[in-house]
């Protein structure tokens, strides 16, 4: 479909896309590998916190950008989920810098220390019930909101950001994005439910997102 040169952009610049797409083993493999070196960084030498933040940043937004999965559909997964592994971990070493052995810092970072002491079932029960929100969340996504959206997303460049289709489109994307990042922690919800270990809730953590 050709789109009408009113609907062009005021300003384009390219983005390339990824430098290399990969397996699914590779990539696991790549980002296990950063993982542990955040871990190293983090929690085994003698740089500041905030430089360290910053390297976590610029890194983590480089990586999208020169590995990317095979299947596009995975590409929020493994944008999300390293970073969630890596803020969440950085949050937990800033207490306990140079104290923490690999399995300690995991651990603290992603079992939640509740004070309620919840039981098995108790904690299986949430995570059935955060997967039924995942769920819900798709649901939306499928049947609410992309019945809303254009067909063909380059039509949104003919509204004025400022305008009030602009606007709305915008939000309607920003939240189908962010319940789409929320189904990224699927296997969060699954090992929960199944082996009864109360995990981090990843979108309920304002750290994420102001630290």
């Amino acid at each position: 479909m050709v789109i009408a040169a009113s609907m062009a952009p005021y300003i384009h610049i390219p983005i390339p896309g990824p430098i290399l797409h990969l397996d699914h083993l590779t990539l696991v493999c790549i980002y296990i590998g950063c993982i542990l070196v955040d871990y190293f960084i983090c929690c085994c030498t003698s740089i500041p916190y905030h430089k360290y933040k910053l390297w976590l940043a610029t890194f983590h937004i480089l990586m999208p950008i020169l590995v990317a999965p095979l299947a596009k559909g995975w590409t929020t997964s493994y944008i999300a989920v390293p970073w969630l592994i890596a803020s969440a971990g950085v949050y937990v070493a800033e207490k306990y810098k140079r104290t923490l052995t690999l399995t300690a810092w995991f651990k603290t970072a992603f079992i939640e220390c509740m004070a309620t002491n919840p039981q098995g079932d108790q904690i299986r029960r949430r995570g059935v019930q955060r997967l039924l929100r995942i769920l819900l969340g798709l649901a939306i996504c499928r049947y609410m909101i992309t019945p809303l959206l254009p067909e063909v997303p380059q039509i949104l460049f003919q509204y004025p950001w400022y305008s009030i289709p602009g606007v709305y489109y915008t939000f309607l994307m920003g939240f189908k994005g962010y319940l789409l990042m929320n189904a990224s922690t699927v296997s969060l919800s699954v090992i929960q439910t199944t082996c009864g270990i109360d995990l981090l809730e990843p979108f309920d953590k304002p750290f994420l997102a102001t630290r």
